[in-house]
């Protein structure tokens, strides 16, 4: 399993050799703890100039949770929605082509709380859940205090029809629309790395 933390635009990859890193700055960290780990992340944080990098360990899951044990976990879901024409459903907030997501909340399930929050960001309804996609994480500073990690559990699924989407203003969201794939690349480049990397593998795998 590969694990990943997008630091937007950037991400840090935890890896168990250099044979899975590419080209990808190596940083050795085999016996690293919590502490040790966050000084890497303030440091790569913190150099404006650095791309990836890769931590490298014998046993990268014990890094990651290392690693996540120093942030305030924020728990989501989202969707990847398509309609039977195989448009995607996209927002736009805050400047940035996005895919409606939010947190989960108390006692709802991940594929609850992705349909409710799709409902209510786009208008959308009659939506099914299909497959899982994978999970992504993130961190963020918020309000120059607090470093929150952001767990996004992301499905894709379906809607029966192609319905107007309402986009819910309330959250910042300024359009809501209907994508097709073909047209969906100049689109990637105005939108969170995460998101448009979930997109591309989306569409190579079942586009």
């Amino acid at each position: 399993m590969k694990y990943s933390i997008y630091y937007e635009p950037r991400v840090l990859h935890f890896l168990s050799g250099a044979e899975e890193s590419g080209d990808l700055p190596l940083i050795p960290a085999d016996d690293a703890g919590a502490g040790e780990l966050w000084q890497i992340f303030s440091q790569w944080a913190d150099d404006t100039r650095a791309g990836d990098a890769a931590v490298v360990g014998r046993d990268p899951a014990r890094l990651f949770r290392a690693f996540a044990s120093r942030f305030e976990l924020v728990e989501a879901a989202g969707g990847l929605v398509t309609c039977p024409t195989k448009e995607i459903l996209m927002i736009y907030r805050n400047g940035l082509w996005d895919l409606p997501k939010g947190k989960i909340d108390a006692g709802e399930r991940p594929e609850e709380a992705a349909i409710r929050e799709v409902t209510e960001e786009c208008g959308v309804d009659g939506l099914s859940i299909g497959r899982a996609l994978p999970v992504s994480f993130h961190v963020y500073l918020l309000k120059g205090e607090r470093w929150m990690l952001k767990k996004t559990q992301w499905f894709h699924m379906h809607a029966r029809q192609m319905q107007l989407p309402s986009p819910q203003l309330t959250e910042n969201i300024s359009r809501a629309e209907w994508v097709n794939p073909a047209y969906l690349k100049p689109l990637l480049s105005r939108s969170y790395r995460s998101v448009a990397d979930l997109l591309r593998l989306y569409i190579d795998l079942y586009i």
